[in-house]
């Protein structure tokens, strides 16, 4: 039987090429073993050639595979690259807006946070909050109290920064009440409402949402006090 040649050409380029051509390069290996010893147990030049086809059909099936992972390794490289350059440029114009810096601005997160959230999601938190009205030296209180929040309770930095970012978004502590501490939306209500000369029951939705928010300030500088200065110890996921 005339000899045939199967030729594979695979062009990639992305991380994890290499592991998967050693994939290939271990079927090719395999696949040669395979045809030496068919050709040597006794196989009829037709049965050593259907043994060395199915080996083959495996090469290409690991070839493509390769392929497949190379793309998509790619493509989700490129979408995280633009995805940091973008959070990185909104950080820079919103610490501009403070009248500040990137570098200062995520120095101070760092520095509230005690370096246990990593920069990237520091930066993309703080554009959220912005986003629903927190300006960055509220964000950085907050940030001091979800720290508090969670050397008290053992908990996660970033979840309970999550939760202070929700409430103050939205107004509603419920969920903040029994980690904060006493937080007196009542009080800061009526202080508002004095404040514009009005009672507090003719407050618009969004004045009670600001009072709310003076609320939250309050109750997370209290906390951040309470505890005073914190210190990393072994139970923290440093960034």
């Amino acid at each position: 039987m005339a000899e045939r040649e199967l030729t594979i050409r695979i062009t990639l380029d992305s991380q994890g090429v290499v592991s998967g051509l050693e994939q290939i390069d271990d079927k090719l290996k395999a696949t040669k073993e395979s045809s030496d010893d068919a050709n040597k147990g006794g196989f009829s030049p037709l049965q050593a050639s259907l043994v060395t086809l199915d080996a083959t059909i495996n090469i290409v099936k690991t070839a493509f595979s390769a392929l497949s992972t190379a793309f998509s390794s790619v493509a989700e490289a490129f979408s995280r690259g633009a995805e940091v350059n973008d959070v990185a440029d909104a950080f820079g114009k919103l610490s501009e807006q403070a009248g500040t810096t990137a570098n200062v601005f995520l120095d101070q997160l760092n520095a509230a946070t005690g370096e246990t959230i990593n920069n990237f999601e520091l930066q993309k938190a703080a554009i959220e909050a912005a986003r629903t009205g927190a300006d960055p030296k509220e964000f950085i209180e907050l940030a001091s109290a979800a720290r508090a929040l969670a050397e008290q309770t053992g908990g996660d930095t970033k979840e309970a920064l999550d939760q202070l970012s929700q409430a103050f978004e939205t107004g509603n502590v419920r969920a903040l009440q029994n980690k904060l501490g006493v937080i007196d939306v009542e009080a800061a209500e009526n202080a508002l409402a004095r404040q514009l000369g009005i009672t507090r029951e003719e407050l618009s939705k969004e004045g009670q949402v600001q009072a709310a928010r003076t609320a939250i300030l309050e109750a997370s500088r209290a906390k951040t006090a309470e505890l005073g200065t914190i210190t990393a110890d072994a139970g923290d996921n440093i960034a």
